[in-house]
């Protein structure tokens, strides 16, 4: 288990909420619980788990729901040139709070354990960084890689049965954006994912495109769309240089007639 400090438990002073939008997702019509798994921004949420109302399972800002599974893309631990796929869970352990497990898909026998989300994902941060031989402060913020700072994500566990036992918990006011934002949303995160899993890093721009290969590009509306362009612009440049020896060839030939008409002369 990594060693690591207790989740924080409050803020001094009292949070004033605000309205923050969600994206909209499917309910069952019977039970009325999101349809699972989901994906919400690079995350794909497979469980939202069940509110434990002690003091120690949350603070004024996040609940820390047993049960509660995430999975995302991120940087291997064991092989520098690959990412992986991990899975992020919440465990109950007793009256002293949440435990938070971690499992990498390319190393599932060594899972990393902490008493709090960031101490969790410091430690695979670190791990990842070190065997590609980086330099980096090896900081990394639980709640954003767990996504409980994610506004959908937030709203998914307040929905649940019990929050309203959660003492200490602010009540969050959530809005759902308008089916246009929620693409535009969607979109862009899609194109983060795509870059994580392409490049490592899910705010790497690509390389830069030819100008008519760029115009194709943009104009396309999805990110596979951009990317089935993009290798349909890279197998046509391939066939540039013998467009371009054909089209020099021409002017060779015409100079060697005039050369050999001038000497008939």
């Amino acid at each position: 288990m990594v060693p690591s400090s207790r989740p924080k438990r409050m803020r001094r002073g009292p949070v004033e909420p605000k309205m923050r939008r969600v994206q909209p997702l499917e309910k069952d019509s019977v039970s009325g619980e999101y349809k699972l798994p989901a994906r919400v921004g690079i995350l794909t949420v497979h469980s939202l788990g069940r509110v434990v109302p002690l003091p120690t399972y949350h603070n004024d800002r996040y609940i820390w729901p047993p049960g509660f599974k995430v999975s995302r893309t991120y940087l291997s631990m064991v092989d520098p040139n690959t990412n992986t796929s991990y899975t992020c869970s919440v465990e109950e352990n007793g009256e002293q709070g949440p435990r938070f497990r971690v499992v990498a898909e390319d190393c599932p026998d060594q899972p990393i354990i902490a008493n709090s989300a960031t101490g969790v994902w410091t430690a695979i941060v670190k791990r990842a960084n070190e065997i590609r031989h980086r330099d980096h402060s090896n900081s990394a913020s639980g709640p954003d890689y767990y996504g409980f700072t994610h506004a959908t994500i937030a709203k998914m566990i307040q929905d649940l049965p019990g929050t309203e036992n959660c003492i200490n918990y602010v009540w969050q006011k959530f809005g759902v954006m308008h089916q246009r934002t929620a693409a535009g949303v969607a979109a862009a995160a899609q194109k983060k994912l795509t870059n994580l899993e392409i490049m490592g890093s899910a705010n790497k721009r690509p390389p830069p495109l030819h100008q008519q290969d760029r115009d194709d590009f943009t104009i396309m509306e999805h990110p596979e769309e951009q990317i089935a362009a993009a290798a349909a612009a890279a197998a046509a440049a391939a066939t540039h240089p013998v467009k371009i020896e054909t089209q020099q060839q021409e002017p060779i030939r015409l100079i060697q007639m005039q050369q050999s008409s001038a000497t008939d002369t």
